[in-house]
């Protein structure tokens, strides 16, 4: 039985290369991965990794840790306020979520294109910190 773990962090939406490494990190028999946060923002997929990621912790594949990014996120949920997450690079997530152009009402269009699941999932990720 192989009891290697892998660390990763800082993902940033980049879809392509979370699954190159998932790829390597499965075919070097490493049962379970750590998540350290930071999977969203910057990278342009952002929705699709959060997906991916909580379809592997689901699993028990992975264990997800919420970093800086993701509890900017929640933040600017609870207080309806996307200015300090925008600064962080947080319009490519809401694009990635959105699916295209973005309302006049950027706030509203995010948290209605925002799945429930993930937001669940993120805040309890987040408690993991």
């Amino acid at each position: 039985m192989n009891v290697e773990l892998a660390f990763i962090g800082d993902v940033h939406g980049n879809l392509r290369a979370l699954r190159g490494l998932w790829d390597v990190l499965v075919h070097r028999d490493v049962p379970h991965m750590v998540f350290l946060g930071d999977y969203i923002n910057k990278g342009a997929r952002s929705a699709d990794v959060m997906q991916d990621l909580i379809s592997h912790a689901e699993s028990g594949r992975a264990t997800l840790l919420a970093g800086n990014h993701e509890t900017a996120l929640l933040d600017a949920l609870d207080r309806r306020d996307l200015s300090g997450f925008l600064k962080m690079g947080g319009a490519m997530t809401i694009r990635s979520y959105v699916g295209g152009r973005v309302e006049a009402d950027v706030l509203r269009h995010f948290i209605t294109s925002f799945p429930p699941s993930t937001l669940r999932s993120t805040s309890r990720h987040a408690n993991d910190l």
